[in-house]
């Protein structure tokens, strides 16, 4: 009887050991999409800050849908956002010109 037992559990442990293994999948993931989610988060921070925020409320955007709309932005438009973001000066003195070109894009990708 406790053979039997015996035999019964190890196999119903190597079924379920076999169905837990036939459902684990590995593959790679695409490079373009780990960069692009970077950038994303990377742009995403950038409308956090207060002084972005005012800035977008003084131009009549909501901030709450200027930040669900870098969601909608293709790879390539945040990239070129985060490519700008990167290039601001270090001390916080982004100027007027970029901020403005950064605002118009925004303005643009709401609008649309």
């Amino acid at each position: 009887m406790t053979r039997v037992l015996s035999l019964l559990l190890a196999a119903s442990l190597s079924a379920g050991l076999f169905a837990v293994a036939a459902t684990a999948r590995a593959e790679p993931i695409p490079t373009d999409s780990v960069v692009s989610q970077t950038e994303r988060e990377r742009v995403k921070q950038f409308f956090e800050r207060a002084d972005v925020r005012g800035k977008i409320q003084s131009l009549g955007v909501a901030p709450e849908l200027a930040f669900k709309r870098v969601d909608s932005l293709t790879d390539a438009e945040v990239h070129a956002l985060a490519a700008r973001i990167d290039k601001l000066p270090a001390g916080g003195d982004i100027g007027k010109n970029t901020l403005i070109l950064i605002l118009v894009v925004l303005l643009l990708i709401v609008l649309i």
